[in-house]
């Protein structure tokens, strides 16, 4: 809500966020512009322009902590020290996103089998929430880019897609308009055993990836790379 407190709130949100990860604060614009365009939309916009001035203040005093961690790390303010030969985003986009989507080695379907039920669902997503939907699909898209322009997009040696945890639980929120009358559509035991087999995928996925320990599992890795070349 356009309360005082709901956008300090935020504000303490996305300094959180941007203290995580520096490169999310590319997403703060298109969280701001739903924040106003809701507002704004209720004809609550005065309200957020008079809660506006704490909330710049409480963004900068996280601001401030990135530039101190940065300037324990480097010696600079604004050097962060994730320095890349030819840049950070210089990797190829089309080989980030064909991996992140359809590879067997880091696609996100293999690694989360249930995000296939956000694909079913985004049509009634779309249709019932649109304002939520479109937020959550440009923090999806936009997530998804940078980080298949990465340079390391893989973050290889890992389990999965480890740059695209953090919006997991994102893209299985698209689906959620949808489930709970999908599942009464008929054959409903069927509907329902699909749907176990799904979560029961992911949770074999993930137990086998977390039943290896982790310096073990990039040995098997390293040594398979050495020995094809790959």
């Amino acid at each position: 809500r356009p309360t005082t407190a709901g956008i300090a709130a935020l504000a303490v949100a996305a300094g959180v966020l941007v203290n995580s990860k520096l490169v999310n604060v590319l997403f703060l614009p298109f969280v701001a512009w739903y924040v106003i365009d809701r507002a704004w939309r209720r004809g609550d916009l005065d309200r957020v322009w008079r809660a506006l001035p704490l909330a710049l203040i409480v963004f900068g005093e996280f601001a401030a902590v990135v530039l101190w961690h940065n300037h324990l790390k480097t010696g600079s303010l604004f050097d962060s020290g994730y320095q890349i030969k030819n840049g950070v985003f210089s990797g190829d986009l089309f080989a980030g996103l064909y991996g992140f989507l359809l590879s067997t080695g880091k696609g996100s379907f293999f690694y989360s089998p249930p995000l296939f039920l956000a694909v079913l669902g985004f049509g009634t997503a779309w249709r019932r929430r649109r304002a939520e939907t479109a937020l959550l699909a440009v923090i999806i898209l936009e997530s998804l880019l940078f980080n298949a322009k990465f340079r390391h997009w893989h973050a290889d040696y890992c389990w999965g897609p480890r740059h695209l945890t953090a919006i997991t639980p994102l893209v299985l929120l698209l689906a959620f308009p949808w489930l709970p009358e999908a599942l009464q559509r008929g054959r409903t035991r069927l509907r329902k055993f699909a749907l176990a087999a799904l979560v029961a995928a992911g949770v074999a996925v993930q137990l086998l990836g977390a039943s290896n320990y982790w310096d073990h599992y990039m040995g098997v890795l390293i040594a398979v790379k050495d020995q094809t070349g790959s």
